[in-house]
């Protein structure tokens, strides 16, 4: 008798798991993949406090300083990624010290290989950030959240190699997340993402956007940095000028 009320509350759970609203079963190969290291520091990118809370820890990037080399942000080596498992997994918070995003930058960028074996770096996606398509208008002195996998044409797709230009694609021209995603599938099922960045470099094409920016909340790929234990390279907080 008790093992037959077992089983009939075993049954009654499952069937009740099935039926909750949100209550969604796992398929295998599902959940985000596997990938452990940290993001690299670059340039004059450092471990930072919030210019607003001094309890939160964020990335700085000073194009002030050095201005004609001072390049800056994160590296993420990645490993057996493909770009549909990127969806809603390249984003940022944003803070600009009285300036606002300009020329392109800052932006993320995800290197790929077309043929999975992760020796050559033949595509790269530029997804950048504000509003297409000058990309500029992101209010300062303020955080902002931007996620570059929206349905706005943010997205530059360049081939490195010839012969690696995704069917559907073109350099110069603009596709939301989405088209990018379904046209590097397409022409190359067998790619590999080998490194996604986030890259500060408006002080290149527009001088008077030089300066600090805060970054927060920074997805590249299935990890998100978050606070200082996500990083790696500069620790301190004297190679820049935030």
């Amino acid at each position: 008798m008790r093992r037959r009320l077992f089983l009939s509350l075993l049954a009654a759970g499952a069937l009740v798991l099935m039926t909750v609203p949100g209550a969604v079963a796992r398929h295998e190969g599902s959940g985000e993949p596997k990938q452990g290291g940290k993001s690299k520091l670059f340039g004059t990118a450092q471990d930072d406090v919030d210019p607003e809370s001094q309890w939160n820890e964020v990335v700085s990037c000073d194009t002030m300083t050095n201005a004609e080399t001072s390049t800056c942000g994160l590296n993420r080596k990645t490993n057996k990624l493909k770009v549909a498992m990127l969806d809603n997994e390249l984003e940022l918070k944003m803070y600009f010290v009285n300036r606002t995003c300009n020329a392109g930058s800052p932006r993320e960028v995800v290197v790929i290989d077309v043929d999975g074996k992760g020796r050559q770096r033949d595509l790269v996606l530029d997804g950048h950030v504000g509003a297409p398509p000058n990309f500029t208008g992101c209010p300062p002195n303020t955080w902002q959240y931007q996620d570059l996998t929206d349905n706005l044409p943010r997205w530059d797709v360049r081939a490195l190699t010839p012969g690696s230009q995704p069917t559907g694609t073109a350099p110069n021209v603009l596709l939301p997340w989405d088209a990018v995603e379904t046209a590097v599938t397409a022409s190359f099922p067998n790619h590999g993402v080998h490194l996604i960045r986030l890259v500060e470099d408006s002080h290149q094409f527009s001088p008077a956007n030089r300066g600090c920016a805060y970054y927060d909340v920074i997805s590249l790929g299935p990890r998100t940095v978050t606070d200082w234990s996500d990083t790696a390279g500069h620790r301190s907080r004297s190679p820049n000028n935030c």
